[in-house]
């Protein structure tokens, strides 16, 4: 009920705005078209019943032109609409008087004077019509205004051409106010429409860009779940569930391609007492700093995921186990050379082991060789590198047998 009303408001406030813009219009040509009339009366009507009723009719012009202009600069709300609306049709009394008393005021001389008056008079009405109809009230004031003090005078005389003029007059009237009625209804709908699919649009528009919001935030939430899913909440890079999906595929791309894959199982040295000595927050530090410490020595292609508590495993497509041994012994010396944190000040070691996959074993059997090497450069003394081909006899034969 709000929205219809509404609606309406917004129909009457732009019928008020069409209605002073082809005012406006009409105002400029004006002055011609009573110009024209007193030039083509002067012969037949007195000079100062013309300037008399040309003082009439410019008088009303200017308060319509004032009208006018005070509207276009205030820019009325649709609220105000029915208050200029009114005030316009005032000012269209006084118009279509000043149009309709030309005939009793000027009176001219001979019936042919008074013939070109009134079809003088039946064109500015027609042309009027057009311009008015944006609301039929206007239509209705200006026809009547014009025309009933004519019809009255024609009506009055005893002549039968002055009762078939008045007839003809009427009938014509009628005419203009049934056409006026109907375009009226037809531009006020076709008004009604228009901001009706501009509000449409609006809602549209405003629906779209909520369901955009929705969508990013939809998508930033489904990028959390799988980046929850994927990665691991202390260290940000891959956790097991990732890792061991990531194992399959590279494994079947070894099978399918003939490329060697191979993996580094790192673990970090004396880890426990990292902790226990420090506490558990500078110790998942560490790992983080780790972590950090080893994205940018490893290749674009390679993933690096967490297996489980201080151990790591870097995923290594199209790499032989000899070239992983050369990264595994880089990172391990990089980390030995410098502090891991600066605050407090520490050091930490890590020892790796490293198994290149060979056809025929499961994921778990792959990082149980990795494992199996781990294990040997602990029992060596830490912070080493150990491939499974280096244990005797190698992991990944032990296994077969």
């Amino acid at each position: 009920m709000h929205a219809h009303h509404s609606l309406q408001q917004e129909t009457l406030g732009e019928q008020a705005r069409l209605l002073h813009d082809q005012t406006r219009d009409t105002l400029v040509a004006a002055p011609l078209a009573w110009l024209l009339l007193s030039y083509v009366l002067w012969p037949a009507v007195s000079h100062s019943a013309l300037q008399w009723w040309l003082t009439l009719r410019i008088g009303v012009d200017l308060a319509y032109g004032y009208e006018i202009i005070h509207f276009i600069r205030r820019k009325p709300a649709a609220t105000e609409a029915r208050f200029w609306i009114n005030r316009h049709l005032l000012i269209l009394t006084f118009s279509g008087l000043a149009w309709g008393l030309s005939l009793p005021i000027l009176s001219p001389a001979s019936q042919l004077y008074e013939l070109l008056l009134l079809l003088f008079l039946c064109g500015i009405s027609g042309a009027n019509i057009i311009i008015y109809a944006v609301v039929f009230r206007s239509c209705a004031i200006m026809l009547l205004t014009m025309w009933v003090p004519i019809l009255w005078v024609l009506a009055r005389r005893g002549q039968a051409l002055d009762h078939a003029l008045a007839l003809a007059g009427l009938v014509y009237v009628v005419v203009l106010l049934s056409y006026g009625w109907r375009a009226s209804r037809l531009l006020s709908a076709r008004i009604s429409a228009r901001l009706e699919n501009a509000h449409l649009n609006q809602v549209l528009q405003h629906t779209n860009q909520e369901l955009e919001r929705n969508n990013a935030e939809l998508h930033l939430a489904l990028q959390r779940i799988n980046e929850l899913a994927t990665h691991d909440d202390l260290t940000g890079c891959y956790n097991r569930r990732f890792l061991f999906n990531l194992l399959q595929q590279e494994q079947q791309k070894s099978l399918r391609y003939r490329h060697p894959v191979s993996l580094i199982l790192l673990d970090l040295d004396h880890f426990k007492q990292v902790n226990d000595q420090h506490g558990h927050l500078i110790g998942d530090e560490v790992l983080r700093a780790l972590v950090q410490r080893c994205i940018p020595q490893v290749r674009q292609t390679d993933t690096i995921a967490r297996y489980g508590g201080e151990e790591f495993v870097i995923v290594m497509p199209m790499t032989e186990e000899s070239t992983a041994m050369m990264l595994a012994e880089r990172l391990r010396e990089y980390i030995a050379s410098q502090p891991i944190l600066d605050t407090p000040p520490l050091r930490v070691t890590l020892s790796a082991g490293v198994a290149a996959f060979q056809p025929g074993e499961s994921c778990e059997q792959w990082l149980d060789h990795a494992d199996k090497a781990l294990y040997a450069a602990k029992a060596q003394g830490r912070n080493r590198v150990v491939s499974a081909t280096q244990l005797n006899p190698p992991a990944y034969l032990e296994h077969a047998s």
